[in-house]
């Protein structure tokens, strides 16, 4: 044997020992990975470093914080649209897929973070998410007759301690004290997901208009959900009602709104809280869509 094969041979056996070595070492590693891309179809989650529990996640997430400090506040594009595309003909092509990738990305990176790893959810972030969402959806709260019944009052205060028990609602209300800076994305990012997933009716998503609505009027009218408000910060109780809104309108569209809510004097009502409240990173945006809305509802009652 020359010493050129004898070298090529040699090399040969020394890359197939580093490859199995590296398979073994990052075993469980891959087979997350593979998990997680059958999953979601989302290639990403394959090249995501050698060890995404030790490895870039500092780079990975100052990506992450930079492409949330980058969004403009004042124009009418859609929120992702201005942090998670590199490119809008994509979600024009798929834009359900597209939301998707974008809430997974936000869900692996909170996975990563060390409040999120410390409750050692099985599933992670995303699939916890779908779950609460198909348990809310299955036990909704009760609007017609709260104020005739203290059981149903009683119920619908309590209702999310209720329906996702102690470690989910710890969960969500730690994203939300721990993830300000990115709340207002997350909001929109989420609502466009779920919505556009209820249009297409994907089987993961496990709530329907009805039920969102159902959602929208709890906050928006009883008094259960609006003590859920009151217990909450002045942003998030304005971006709830802001969604609920928007859901309230989406209902009105297709013939679903089946209390009668009247949208104009909450949309006012919100108006009037968005102009004080400082702080709403969107504020423009969000008085530019509540002002439309309220113009369209005039102009039919005219």
């Amino acid at each position: 044997m020359s010493d050129r094969k004898r070298a090529l041979w040699m090399a040969a056996v020394l890359l197939l020992v580093i490859g199995g070595w590296f398979v073994a070492v990052n075993w469980k590693n891959i087979q997350t990975r593979g998990r997680l891309f059958v999953q979601t179809g989302n290639p990403s989650v394959l090249v995501k470093g050698e060890n995404p529990e030790e490895g870039d996640h500092e780079a990975y997430e100052e990506v992450f914080r930079k492409k949330i400090d980058a969004a403009p506040g004042t124009t009418n594009q859609t929120i992702k649209e201005r942090i998670f595309l590199e490119s809008e003909n994509h979600r024009d092509k798929d834009p359900y897929g597209e939301l998707q990738k974008d809430v997974f990305l936000f869900c692996d990176y909170l996975d990563h973070r060390p409040y999120v790893e410390s409750y050692h959810l099985e599933g992670g972030v995303y699939e916890n998410l779908l779950k609460m969402l198909a348990a809310l959806s299955r036990n909704p709260p009760v609007i017609s007759g709260e104020t005739r019944d203290v059981y149903i009052l009683v119920k619908n205060t309590a209702h999310f301690y209720r329906e996702l028990k102690g470690k989910r609602i710890a969960l969500a209300k730690d994203i939300l004290n721990e993830e300000k800076d990115a709340i207002e994305p997350l909001f929109d990012l989420c609502y466009e997901w779920i919505m556009t997933g209820v249009r297409e009716r994907r089987p993961e998503i496990q709530t329907s208009l009805k039920d969102l609505y159902i959602y929208a009027s709890f906050f928006l009218e009883t008094l259960g959900g609006k003590a859920y408000l009151a217990r909450r910060d002045s942003r998030t109780r304005i971006l709830i009602q802001y969604y609920s809104i928007l859901i309230l309108d989406e209902a009105n569209r297709n013939g679903l709104n089946h209390y009668g809510i009247d949208i104009l004097p909450q949309a006012k009502l919100l108006m009037d809280d968005i102009s004080n409240q400082k702080g709403l990173e969107y504020r423009d945006r969000y008085l530019s869509r509540l002002v439309t809305i309220r113009k369209e509802y005039l102009k039919k009652r005219s």
